[in-house]
């Protein structure tokens, strides 16, 4: 915040002149702003820089200071703006087919693509673009009666869900009262029970937890839990990290935080566990060194009585996202990724466990995915969940009658 005010300061300050001087300090506080992600002052100091020496460079800072803050329209025009600067380096025209495409400019969105493959060879993130045209966007009225939104009175945003008797337990931000997240301005991420058919929820409450984000809950056995939180350790970087933490349930009914997952660490994260139903195996998001870049899978068994220290999940992974892993049995593993092939954003993913060394991950196509990010699919019986954002926000929708070809 007092960042954010020097640098407003600064531009009041110098907007009226601009010497030669001057707006090199501009843009090296307009750099600085970018790389703190403080993106609305970033752009406002390169309006200024742009207006004095037309520097092409800045509308590119531009139109990722917009998107960064999801105002994707505002960064397709300061993309379109540089003409065929666009072109030069394949990240910015890779990112500004991405943007079309996130803005339903699918033609558009091919079209750049496709240049830009003419320009730079092949891409593996463009070629998804261009393949993705072919997906129909399930977000449409045709596939509407498919997927039938779970709505609760309480709560504006809903995701994670999973299955806990008759009722889903799922992640939401917690009430106004709660202490709230410094970079979005909204309370921490709770855990929530909630029943589909009174769209009333309750609150689970875990007994010695951070008051930090809370959610994305697995549930080992009926009286142990894992989930995902924010580690109370910061790393050496100052950074609150998530681990996985674990709660156990008390003969009254309550949860008490018992324990961190012993791969856990502040100096990196652990996130979105779950495991499959005899137990045996479980898998998880990290981003630890080693990995493919963002947020890779990993696996653990349990051996003698402990898990044993996790693979990683190489063949299936990116240097995008892959999150919100689910085991359906014992035998497929369902996962969100942003760097495979997809319709946009998070697509939703399976493939064979005894196949994790070897096999290509099946998009599941429509209507699971869109455009938008879809995530967090489980499989109960002849019914599926799945969250996702294709009208805005994060809600949390099921599926009847899933076919059995879609299972196995």
């Amino acid at each position: 915040m007092a960042a954010d005010f020097r640098i407003s300061l600064t531009i009041a300050c110098i907007a009226s002149f601009v010497s030669f001087t001057q707006a090199q300090r501009i843009k090296i506080l307009a750099d600085r702003a970018f790389d703190q992600m403080q993106y609305s002052s970033a752009d406002s100091l390169y309006t200024i820089y742009f207006e004095k020496y037309g520097d092409t460079s800045s509308l590119i800072k531009r139109a990722y200071c917009h998107n960064y803050q999801g105002k994707y329209i505002d960064g397709i025009s300061f993309f379109e703006r540089t003409g065929k600067w666009v072109y030069k380096e394949v990240k910015w025209c890779t990112d500004y087919a991405r943007s079309l495409q996130l803005n339903a400019q699918a033609d558009s969105s091919v079209a750049v693509a496709q240049r830009c493959l003419t320009a730079f060879g092949f891409s593996d993130k463009l070629s998804q673009i261009i393949s993705s045209q072919s997906m129909a966007d399930p977000s449409t009225t045709d596939n509407l009666p498919l997927l039938t939104e779970i709505p609760f009175d309480d709560h504006d945003e809903v995701s994670c869900p999973i299955p806990y008797k008759d009722k889903i337990i799922f992640t939401a931000p917690g009430s106004s009262n709660n202490i709230k997240d410094p970079w979005t301005g909204l309370p921490f991420y709770r855990l929530y029970v909630g029943d589909a058919a009174t769209r009333k929820s309750k609150s689970i409450e875990i007994e010695m937890a951070t008051e930090y984000h809370v959610g994305s809950a697995a549930l080992y056995d009926d009286k142990l839990m894992y989930f995902t939180s924010n580690s109370l350790k910061p790393s050496k970087y100052h950074e609150h990290n998530l681990h996985i933490a674990m709660a156990g349930k008390t003969s009254d009914g309550k949860w008490v935080h018992s324990g961190i997952f012993p791969y856990s660490s502040p100096e990196f994260s652990t996130a979105y566990p779950c495991f499959s139903d005899n137990d045996s195996i479980m898998i998880f998001s990290a981003d630890m060194q080693g990995g493919k870049g963002g947020f890779d899978l990993y696996m653990c068994t349990w051996e003698l009585g402990k898990w044993a220290v996790p693979k990683h999940l190489s063949n299936i992974c990116t240097d995008g996202l892959e999150i919100f892993p689910w085991i359906e049995g014992n035998h497929t593993l369902y996962f969100a990724s942003d760097g495979l092939m997809g319709a946009g954003g998070l697509d939703i993913f399976k493939v064979n466990i005894s196949d994790l060394l070897t096999a290509i991950p099946i998009n599941l196509g429509k209507p699971y995915n869109s455009a938008a990010d879809d995530f967090s699919y489980v499989l109960q019986g002849e019914k599926a969940y799945l969250c996702s954002n294709r009208f805005g926000k994060d809600k949390i929708y099921i599926i009847q009658n899933i076919y059995s070809s879609l299972k196995h």
